[in-house]
């Protein structure tokens, strides 16, 4: 038998059974107004029948949110002693109460390993100060009445439980600050005796007191004022990655895995604006600030905003004109069939190669089945698999990886429309050799790359999205005597923004450019293309006959990728740069659970490879080396070869058909869906052979695809392909069955086409 009694006067208040835990609280029928008088003024008291007291109420307990304080350290040449200030709950047998509390500092001797007193065994509890505390608020300090600082201070807390004490630094280092109501609630070691000072730290928990104990962590940073000294003029990189930079490469590896290196310049310099966002101390109480651990001091960062600011400024320096003569107007990039012609080429290439990262990005992602798991298994918080996968069902509670999955659609929908314009000048169906790791296979100056889903993927996403207006290029235009003749000479576009601008320009310009019948553009039955689109040109299906409904296609491209192109009332969706934007703001507002409290970097995607590959030769990608990765990886690409050999068959044989209709482009979007995206799934949870690094898709391609003039003999060419593919995947691990079910679904459908 248990029994609650009132520590002072004995008197009992209930009863609970011997075995009490989850059990109801029995209360004694007869208890008397005295026993319920003096536990509301005594403490409690579980005492069990022959062996004493078991358990006793802990009466006094003193609380604080501010519970890991991160501080400057003291400006003593201005004086700024950087205080904060501390409040404290104090509570009385569980209600709001006042208290007498002491706060006292216990240092860390293994914060200071050079200092010779605290790094001494011998070294004492109150041997060295790394703060100072005073009684009272922070702006209650007035001359000679201000409370003297000290080692220790006491706080009296009013009828409602609430005092303040503040605290400033007096030497870079770390402490525990403990809220005391009495000597039981010191740590049990003499703080004067000889070794007390890593005792009563007690990092290894050997006194099992700093568990329960109330209290605070602090720590002061280095003293790093004389970098206020530096003059603006002699702050360059090499001075802000060593001050400022190095000890975070080394602390956090994720940036330089997954990111970028703090130590390249170019890229620092690039998202200079970025990282002072995330590390402005005014951000300090958001989610996305950095360094995570908010050490980073006041001089360090002003450091970071002098850099930032001294490169605005050399960027933003007009370069004086070398004559006051007004310049030549500006001769228009595209003039002739041939350049268009060639500019349609490179529009076409960047459309698929986007599309296909966007995909890879996509991929990446794990489904909601695989996020769900996380979450139980606790990788995943439930807020975390909505961001990155919605609800799981087809609604419009879109996550990440669906928001991705609509872009590479929209684009996959572009390269079909900018195809239209080239077999509307009579040109063909244009499918581009894609290699994202040579150099110079892919137009423009943007980095393309097949790599997983991660803040500085969004970051390059947004770069290539990014609208002319926002870039303040002068698309369509070029200076005098700089002419163009296709991509022998390069491409003087720097976006895709200034790309289709030049294009609409030459478009108008370039004569007796379309020699299709009017009517006969190709296109779709029916496709509702976005708000903007349908209120502009209601019937719209992606058909190209003449100069109108080129400059539309070139318009609607425009719309979906960067906004702001089409007139529409009301609001038009999201561009792909909108969406981009927001899923970047995401990423750095969402913070995954880290040791000790800590908010580390949520990771969203699977660690795959960056553009893997198949060939083991290639010099600019990384080979899939894991036997079973390879296997699937050669179902995909060979998956992915049929989808544009489907569709280059479609557009060969009747490109002005509807694409609805078509079966041929029906079955290229089943080889899409249910091949190539269940085996990219997989690919990206298989061992590259890589330490720590997944596999993916790679998009390569063994063979160009080509029109095949004879209909029957490319269907039963089709037919023998997928039945190849359904026999590899029926012996490859881990493939689903649907996958080689439908392959050889298809192999029987164009067997039978084929004997037609």
């Amino acid at each position: 038998m248990l029994e609650v009694r009132t520590a002072a006067s004995g008197l009992t208040v209930a009863v609970l059974p011997g075995d009490f835990r989850g059990a109801a609280v029995t209360a004694v029928p007869a208890v008397s107004e005295e026993a319920v008088r003096r536990a509301a003024e005594e403490g409690l008291v579980v005492v069990r029948d022959g062996a004493g007291v078991v358990l006793r109420e802990r009466e006094a307990v003193v609380l604080t949110d501010e519970a890991a304080l991160i501080l400057d350290h003291p400006d003593a040449e201005r004086g700024d002693e950087h205080a904060v200030e501390v409040p404290v709950r104090s509570f009385l047998r569980g209600r709001p109460g006042p208290l007498a509390v002491e706060v006292r500092q216990y240092a860390n001797p293994r914060a200071l390993p050079l200092d010779p007193v605290v790094s001494d065994p011998r070294a004492r509890a109150g041997d060295v100060e790394v703060v100072r505390l005073r009684a009272g608020r922070a702006g209650g300090r007035k001359g000679s009445e201000a409370a003297p600082s000290g080692a220790a201070c006491r706080v009296a807390t009013d009828a409602e439980g609430d005092g303040w004490f503040t605290v400033h630094g007096a030497r870079a280092g770390t402490a525990r600050l403990l809220f005391s109501t009495g000597a039981k609630d010191l740590p049990p070691v003499d703080a004067a005796a000889p070794g007390s000072a890593t005792a009563c730290y007690d990092d290894g928990d050997a006194l099992g007191f700093w568990a329960w104990a109330a209290g605070a962590a602090v720590r002061v940073l280095p003293d790093d004022w004389h970098l206020d000294a530096v003059l603006p003029t002699e702050v360059d990189f090499e001075l802000l990655y060593r001050e400022v930079f190095a000890y975070y490469e080394q602390l956090f590896p994720f940036m330089r895995d997954e990111v970028f290196s703090l130590a390249d310049r170019c890229k620092v310099e690039t998202y200079a604006k970025l990282v002072w966002q995330m590390c402005d101390p005014a951000n300090k109480d958001r989610t996305y600030y950095m360094p995570p651990t908010r050490d980073l001091t006041l001089p360090k960062a002003r450091l970071l905003l002098t850099h930032l600011r001294s490169r605005g400024a050399a960027a933003a320096r007009p370069r004086a004109p070398a004559a006051p003569a007004p310049r030549p107007a500006a001769e228009p990039r595209i003039t002739t069939r041939g350049q268009l012609r060639a500019a349609l080429w490179q529009a076409v290439t960047v459309e698929l190669a986007t599309s296909l990262q966007y995909l890879y990005a996509a991929y990446t992602v794990p489904t909601h089945g695989t996020g769900f798991a996380y979450v139980r298994s606790g990788v995943w918080t439930p807020r975390q698999l909505r961001l990155a996968c919605g609800d799981g069902g087809e609604t419009l509670a879109k996550g990440i990886r669906d928001s991705l999955l609509d872009v590479a659609r929209e684009e996959m929908i572009h390269f079909l429309v900018v195809n239209n314009v080239l077999m509307a000048m009579g040109e063909p169906f244009h499918v581009p050799a894609i290699d994202f790791g040579t150099p110079g296979r892919l137009p423009l100056p943007l980095d393309f790359a097949l790599e997983p889903l991660h803040l500085g993927s969004l970051q390059r996403f947004i770069a290539i999205e990014r609208p002319e207006r926002l870039t303040g290029g002068s698309a369509g235009a070029q200076p005098t005597g700089e002419r163009w003749d296709g991509p022998r000479t390069g491409t003087p576009f720097g976006s895709p923004s200034e790309l289709y601008a030049a294009i609409r320009d030459g478009l108008t310009r370039v004569p007796d450019l379309f020699l299709v019948e009017r009517g006969r553009g190709g296109g779709e039955h029916h496709l509702f293309l976005g708000a903007a689109v349908d209120s502009v040109h209601p019937d719209y299906q992606l058909e190209v006959d003449d100069l109108s409904s080129a400059l539309f296609a070139i318009d609607f491209v425009t719309e979906q990728g960067e906004g702001g192109v089409l007139d529409a009332p009301g609001d038009g969706g999201p561009s792909h740069h909108e969406t981009f934007v927001r899923l970047a703001e995401l990423l750095m507002a969402e913070r995954a659970d880290g040791p000790g409290g800590q908010g580390a970097p949520w990771e969203p995607a699977h660690p795959a490879l960056r553009n893997p590959t198949a060939d083991p030769g290639h010099p600019g990608r990384a080979a899939v080396l894991d036997a079973h990765a390879r296997q699937v990886l050669r179902l995909f690409n060979r998956s992915y070869f049929l989808m544009l050999q489907l569709m280059v068959q479609h557009f060969g044989e009747s490109p002005d058909a509807s694409l609805r209709r078509s079966r041929l482009m029906n079955a290229s979007i089943d080889v899409m869906t249910g091949m190539m995206r269940p085996l990219a799934e997989l690919l990206v949870t298989l061992d590259s052979g890589w330490r720590g690094r997944t596999a993916g898709p790679s998009f390569e391609l063994e063979e160009p695809p080509v029109h095949i003039a004879r209909p029957d003999v490319a269907r039963r060419g089709f037919a023998m392909r997928f039945r190849h593919l359904a026999a590899m995947a029926r012996e490859c691990p881990g493939v689903p069955d649907r996958v080689p079910e439908l392959m050889a679904w298809y192999a029987e459908y164009f067997a039978a086409e084929g004997r037609r």
